[in-house]
């Protein structure tokens, strides 16, 4: 049986940002990572040597998930064309670059990834785990029968799966 869940992720619904934005802040957090080494060098005796690197630390790691955000970009802005709205108006998060705008089951659109599972029917074993961020099941179910193939060394000869599955391009 193949099924899935949509996880709510930590990152916030306002740390997406489009392309502009990202590259503003990607600048903004170079020039603070600089500044910081800058009054290091300038005041060695201010701060401890533990507060020093966790803000050195801190500011590198933001500067970090901006660059993986605006990696992420190409991707969603390719998302964004074959669903035929404007590719500029992709926005990738600065706190968690792989996570979704996803409708929730409440209704609600939020921050998500999209867990696939697999189990066996007749006991309750996970068989197969995919975490995607892809927002609708469509398409997902041929990779989890490779995986469960793979994993098990045998394909089920029947598969029960919710209606959100299937895709004419699947078999």
């Amino acid at each position: 049986m193949a099924n899935s869940t949509t996880l709510r992720v930590s990152a916030g619904a306002s740390s997406f940002r489009r392309r502009g934005t990202l590259e503003r802040c990607l600048e903004e957090a170079k020039a603070q990572v600089e500044m910081l080494k800058q009054q290091t060098e300038d005041d060695s005796g201010a701060l401890t040597r533990k507060q020093q690197a966790a803000r050195e630390r801190a500011k590198r790691e933001r500067q970090e998930r901006i660059e993986q955000a605006l990696q992420r970009l190409p991707e969603l802005e390719k998302l964004k064309a074959k669903q035929g709205k404007k590719p500029e108006e992709a926005r990738a998060s600065t706190t968690d670059a792989e996570a979704t705008v996803m409708k929730m089951g409440d209704g609600g659109f939020r921050p998500a990834y999209n867990a696939q599972y697999a189990t066996d029917t007749e006991t309750p074993v996970i068989v197969g785990v995919e975490v995607t961020t892809a927002g609708s099941n469509m398409g997902q179910l041929a990779p989890m029968v490779a995986q469960v193939s793979e994993r098990c060394g045998e394909t089920p000869e029947q598969w029960l799966v919710d209606g959100g599955y299937p895709a004419h391009h699947q078999s």
